[in-house]
C-alpha cells in the first residue's frame, strides 16, 4: 500500500483525479493500456505499488 505522504501517492491521484475529470471510465483506461478494469480499480485505491512503468503507461493513456 502507498503512503498518504509519499511521491507515488501525490502521481496516483492527481493521474485518477484527471481520469475522472476527463470523462474517461476505468474500463476504458484499462482497455487503452491492455489490462483490465479491476487493475484500474486496485491502481487507484493505491492498493498496491505500481511500477513506474505502469505509471507512465496510464499517463501515456491519458495523454498526460
Amino acid at each position: 500500500m502507498i503512503t498518504n505522504n509519499s511521491l507515488e501517492h501525490t502521481i496516483v491521484k492527481r493521474l485518477s483525479e484527471y481520469r475522472r475529470l476527463s470523462g474517461i471510465t476505468q474500463q476504458e483506461l484499462a482497455s487503452r493500456i491492455g489490462t483490465k478494469q479491476p487493475v484500474i480499480s486496485e491502481f487507484e485505491r493505491m492498493m498496491n505499488s505500481p511500477t513506474l512503468g505502469f505509471i507512465e503507461r496510464v499517463a501515456n493513456a491519458l495523454g498526460v
